[in-house]
């Protein structure tokens, strides 16, 4: 099995990447995420950090860090602000398992806040997650991360068999009782555009999981959204 990695940029005022990063505890490793993005912001996904292992980034980013820890093997989500990028930054919450970071922040006299969320692999899991989100954020909110649901049949290649999934429904209601938008496809209601690239057993598989979400109250404040292939 290989991994093709897709970061998702977002450009809000300040330039957002998030990127699923599959584990990055080497030291080579996080130079090279660190160095490789011109982000004022990074999300973070799958660091597999530790307590002890955060001196290494420390050491390494040139800002401030906001993290939910996982384990060595599995989950962990952190926000990277570079300094005077933003002003009155506030960690909004962190959850206990590696899921889900959010930070709140000024910018130009406006309060926003961002999260960023790791959604579980497994579709009961990652669908009560989902509804666990109701009131999570108010109008000024952003959303990115990586979901791991096909939101519809576009976010999939052509061959691949399109199953049902609660949690996509959940995610669904979600957005549609919190007036959240999926920026990318709603400017691109006919593309296909992957964020993840998986060889299994020689067969390519492809998918848009990463997503970015906002409120839409804002979403129009989004200069663009993009995704890039690392």
């Amino acid at each position: 099995m290989m991994d093709w990695i897709h970061p998702l940029f977002i450009v809000i005022m300040v330039r957002v990447v998030s990127i699923n990063t599959n584990g990055l505890r080497s030291k080579e490793k996080v130079e090279l995420v660190l160095e490789a993005f011109s982000a004022d912001i990074l999300c973070l996904q799958e660091t597999h950090w530790t307590e002890p292992y955060m001196d290494n980034v420390r050491q390494r980013w040139n800002g401030l860090m906001y993290v939910s820890n996982g384990t060595v093997r599995a989950c962990g989500v952190a926000i990277l602000v570079k300094h005077d990028v933003v002003s009155n930054l506030t960690l909004l919450c962190a959850d206990t398992v590696g899921r889900m970071v959010g930070v709140g922040f000024t910018y130009q006299d406006m309060e926003y806040s961002l999260y960023n969320v790791y959604a579980p692999n497994n579709e009961i899991e990652r669908r009560v997650m989902f509804m666990s989100m109701v009131g999570l954020c108010g109008k000024n909110c952003l959303l990115v991360g990586d979901f791991n649901v096909w939101m519809d049949r576009l976010d999939a290649s052509s061959s691949a068999h399109f199953s049902s999934d609660s949690s996509r429904g959940a995610l669904l209601r979600l957005m549609r009782d919190e007036d959240w938008v999926d920026i990318w496809r709603e400017r691109n209601p006919d593309k296909r555009v992957f964020s993840r690239r998986q060889v299994v057993r020689g067969e390519l598989k492809q998918s848009r999981i990463d997503l970015s979400l906002a409120h839409r109250e804002v979403a129009h404040l989004v200069v663009g959204v993009k995704y890039s292939h690392t």
